[in-house]
């Protein structure tokens, strides 16, 4: 499968420096002063956010997730896939991979993200099982899905 998505991965929201400052103002004439005095304190960082990053080409195989960008280049391998989180509208997904310490993920259109998360159980199904047991599952959801189409009625004429 291939398609559209803007790249994602866990960063930090803006940080802040908390601290105090103390120190002495002596005049010296002229209307200057002389300050001696010091500065302390730490910094705070920002809370943790996914943060969104460019829009480029995702690829779908047996094997792996790749995302492939001007600036960005992923890849998910599903021998290091340790899951996924997916909303609720099947748009927005964030993968976990042994191999990372942080997260990351692709934003998908609705249409697209529908679409994905349909390969993706496939390629997952294949990836453990192979491809031969993932196409027969294919096979027999197409099955059940031709079988369980409802009958048309048959119209009965008045005399």
């Amino acid at each position: 499968w291939r398609g559209q998505g803007q790249f994602h991965q866990a960063g930090r929201g803006a940080g802040k420096y908390v601290g105090s400052s103390q120190g002495l103002s002596m005049p010296i004439g002229g209307g200057l002063r002389y300050r001696v005095g010091a500065m302390r304190g730490t910094f705070v960082s920002g809370d943790p956010i996914q943060k969104y990053a460019e829009v480029g080409d995702v690829v779908l195989t047996n094997q792996r997730v790749m995302f492939n960008g001007m600036f960005n280049t992923k890849e998910w391998l599903f021998s290091k896939w340790n899951g996924a989180a997916a909303s609720s509208d099947e748009t927005d997904y964030i993968f976990h991979v042994s191999n990372r310490q942080t997260t990351s993920g692709i934003l998908f259109s609705r249409s697209d993200g529908r679409l994905f998360n349909r390969f993706l159980a496939v390629a997952l199904m294949a990836a453990e099982d192979g491809i031969e047991s993932a196409m027969a599952a294919i096979r027999k959801n197409a099955k059940e899905i031709t079988s369980d189409k409802p009958a048309i009625p048959a119209l009965e004429l008045e005399a």
